[in-house]
C-alpha cells in the first residue's frame, strides 16, 4: 500500500470541502467511530485542519456503528441537526449513521444539512482518487449522464458470462449528478468520499447472469470469478463454492434478503483496484473507474433486509440501448473533448484521464 504523509491527508481533505461546498462560518461535524479514531488518527487530524484553514467551526464526537435504521444518542442527534456538515466514519461500517435513520433524514430535509461517509478505511482520504480534481471527475459525469438520461435500457456484459439487462429510468439514477449544477453539494444532500459513483436502481426485470470478481465479505478477489444468477431483481442461485458458503447461509437466514438494491458504477480514474482491494470495506474499489458493484440486500421503503452485501464485477462493457458507454471497463467519456478541456486546466489530460491499476 502506498506511503503517505500528512501533506496527502491535507489536500484530501481540502478537495472534500471543496467538493461539500463549505465556506467561512459554516459548521462541520466530524464523526469518528472509536475503533476507526484508533486505526486512522490522520483522517480526523486534516480534516479539522484542513476545515479551520477555510475559516470553518470544527467540533469532533465519537459516535458508535448505529445500524441500519439505529440513531444516535440525543445529544449527537442535536449536533448533526445544528450543523451545516456532518461526516460519518467508521472502520468496519463505512457509515456508522445511516442515511435512512431518522436523525439523518431529519437533518437533511428539515434542517438543509449535508451529510458525507468517508469510505474505504485507514488512509482513503490521502490516496489518490481523494485527490483527483472535483471538476474533473464532474465533467466525466456529466458526459455519462446525459448519455444515461437519453437512454432506456442497460446491458452489463463481459467476456466471462456475464450478461446483466435492465430497462431504467431517468429518475432512477443517482450519485455524483447531484452536484453538476452547483459544482459542488448542496444543501441537504449526502453523498460518499472519495467520489466516484453513477448509481442505478434496476426494475422488477432485471435479470441475467453476473461473474462477480469478489463480495464484500472476503478481502480477496475470486481466482476465478462466482456465478450469480438474477431473476426480476432477485439472486436466486449462487454457485455453490467454498468462498460463498457463508454468504449463502447468511442470505438464508429469516430476515435476510437476496434483493439486488442498486447498481453502482465507478467513474473515478485515480481510484485504484488493487489498492482498494487491501483496505478496509475495499476502500476505493467500489469508485475505481468500470467497476460494477452490485448491492444486494435492503433498500428502504421496498424490501427490508438485516443482511447487506455487495459483489463485483471489474470491468465489464456496459451498453446503453445497445451502444457502448464503458468498453472493457473504459468509458468513451474519457475522449470527449469537454472532459479533456477540463482536464488540461489541471495538467496533461492524457496522464489525468490515464487509469491507475
Amino acid at each position: 500500500m502506498e506511503e503517505l504523509s500528512l501533506q496527502d491527508y491535507l489536500q484530501g481533505a481540502s478537495n472534500f470541502y471543496r467538493f461539500a461546498g463549505i465556506k467561512r462560518g459554516d459548521q462541520v461535524l466530524l464523526l469518528p467511530t472509536t475503533e476507526f479514531l484508533a486505526v486512522d488518527p490522520t483522517t480526523v487530524t486534516a480534516l479539522t485542519q484542513a476545515g479551520k484553514d477555510l475559516g470553518a467551526y470544527i467540533a469532533v464526537a465519537f459516535t458508535d456503528d448505529c445500524g441500519i435504521r439505529g440513531n444516535p444518542p440525543r445529544p449527537i442527534t442535536r449536533a448533526i441537526e445544528a450543523s451545516d456538515l456532518f461526516l460519518a466514519m467508521g472502520e468496519e461500517n463505512p457509515n456508522p449513521i445511516s442515511g435512512h435513520c431518522l436523525t439523518a433524514l431529519k437533518a437533511r430535509w428539515d434542517y438543509g444539512a449535508k451529510q458525507a461517509d468517508l469510505n474505504g478505511g485507514k488512509g482513503v482520504l490521502g490516496s489518490e482518487c481523494s485527490k483527483f480534481p472535483v471538476e474533473i471527475l464532474l465533467a466525466i459525469a456529466d458526459n455519462l449522464l446525459r448519455r444515461l438520461q437519453l437512454g432506456k435500457t442497460i446491458e452489463i456484459v463481459d467476456d466471462r458470462g456475464t450478461h446483466l439487462s435492465f430497462p431504467y429510468d431517468a429518475n432512477d439514477i443517482y450519485g455524483v449528478g447531484l452536484a453538476l449544477e452547483l459544482g459542488h453539494m448542496a444543501a441537504g444532500q449526502r453523498t460518499t468520499w472519495p467520489l466516484g459513483g453513477i448509481t442505478l436502481l434496476p426494475g422488477e426485470s432485471f435479470s441475467g447472469t453476473a461473474m462477480v470478481d469478489c463480495i464484500s465479505e472476503l478481502p480477496e478477489f475470486f481466482q476465478t470469478p462466482v456465478r450469480f444468477k438474477i431473476v426480476n431483481g432477485w439472486i436466486v442461485e449462487i454457485e455453490d463454492r467454498k468462498e460463498t458458503k457463508e454468504l449463502k447461509a447468511e442470505l438464508a437466514k429469516p430476515g435476510n434478503a437476496s434483493f439486488v438494491d442498486k447498481i453502482i458504477i465507478g467513474i473515478n480514474p485515480k481510484a485504484s483496484v488493487t489498492t482498494g482491494i487491501r483496505r478496509s470495506r475495499f476502500g476505493e474499489l467500489p469508485q475505481a473507474l468500470g467497476v460494477a458493484k452490485i448491492g444486494i440486500g435492503d433498500r428502504p421503503g421496498v424490501v427490508s433486509s438485516h443482511f447487506y452485501t455487495t459483489g463485483y464485477v471489474l470491468k465489464p462493457t456496459i451498453l446503453v440501448d445497445g451502444e457502448i458507454l464503458f468498453d472493457h471497463g473504459r468509458p468513451l467519456a474519457l475522449k470527449d473533448p469537454r472532459v479533456r478541456e477540463t482536464a488540461g486546466k489541471f495538467g496533461d489530460p492524457d496522464l489525468l484521464l490515464e487509469p491507475i491499476p
